[in-house]
């Protein structure tokens, strides 16, 4: 696929998808332009973080989707470019549409069909040098990725998207939380998506991230509650207590407190096998005497 000359004058805030035109077959998703691109505020936690892919593992995701979408559609994805002038239009209804179809089969294959030419306008906007025009790409990713985990149960499919076209552009998301494409609300489909594809060291990394630009003391409370359930359940209960501890004791979750006497109880009864075993394995060295 070939960018196009001009730069794409399309809204997705609150309405990204479109409608069906006459389609061409494109090319695989194109690099980076080395054109100068305009730079937001950078945050170092953003830049610094683990989750946040390098070029070479963009480029590996994208090819891997491009792949993996043309062989459920059974050819290769097809899209026109984004024309200047509004020829496509934007609303949620084409994808809609497409999951009421009744045969599963051809439903499913439309979605993924549209889920690629979705990633396909993403791409292009995305090669803007502008911050809105970027984000607009990263709202087309996000409703792809909804749609490949709610409507086709393809949790690998929406961490893909998730690390190709969200996680790079997390700089141009707006901080206003109640903005539909606010770094928040980002993080916390990215969080959602890593848990349905259980992936659980990327899923505490996304928590941490989300929680350090998370400004609601609920969702503070919500997010360490998470963390807390996932540190329990792999036995750090020390991990665990940590973020119980910090639970407010008058907020919404105060009874999530109430786990921290149960998982006390688990550490010390973990602490007592862990020393059972070691006077055992004391008493096998011992040299009996004779």
């Amino acid at each position: 696929m070939q960018p196009s000359k001009a730069t794409p004058k399309v809204s997705v805030k609150f309405a990204i998808c479109f409608t069906a035109c006459a389609v061409s077959t494109l090319a695989p998703f194109p690099p980076a332009t080395a054109e100068p691109m305009e730079q937001p505020a950078a945050f170092d936690d953003l830049i610094q973080s683990p989750l946040i892919p390098s070029p070479n593992q963009i480029s590996a995701h994208k090819s891997w989707l491009e792949t993996y979408l043309a062989t459920q559609v059974g050819a290769p994805i097809k899209a026109e470019p984004v024309p200047e002038e509004s020829g496509f239009h934007w609303s949620k209804a084409l994808l809609e549409n497409a999951s009421s179809i009744e045969d599963e089969k051809e439903r499913r294959r439309t979605l993924y069909e549209l889920i690629g030419q979705h990633l396909t306008v993403a791409e292009q906007l995305q090669e803007s040098r502008f911050a809105d025009t970027r984000l607009d790409g990263v709202g087309l990713a996000l409703i792809s990725s909804r749609y490949a985990a709610v409507k086709l149960n393809d949790p690998k499919l929406a961490v893909a998207i998730n690390e190709a076209f969200i996680l790079p552009h997390l700089q141009d998301a707006p901080l206003e939380s109640w903005h539909e494409l606010s770094l928040t609300a980002l993080l916390e489909h990215v969080v959602q998506g890593y848990g349905a594809n259980q992936e659980t060291t990327k899923q505490i990394a996304a928590y941490e991230l989300w929680f350090g630009h998370e400004k609601a003391r609920n969702k503070q409370d919500f997010i360490r509650l998470q963390l807390a359930y996932i540190y329990d359940a792999a036995k750090n209960y020390d991990a665990a207590l940590k973020y119980l501890y910090d639970i407010s004791a008058r907020g919404d979750l105060r009874d999530a407190r109430q786990m921290i006497p149960v998982i006390q109880k688990k550490r010390a009864d973990e602490r007592e096998e862990k020393l059972q075993e070691q006077e055992e394995r004391a008493a096998e060295a011992t040299p009996v005497e004779q």
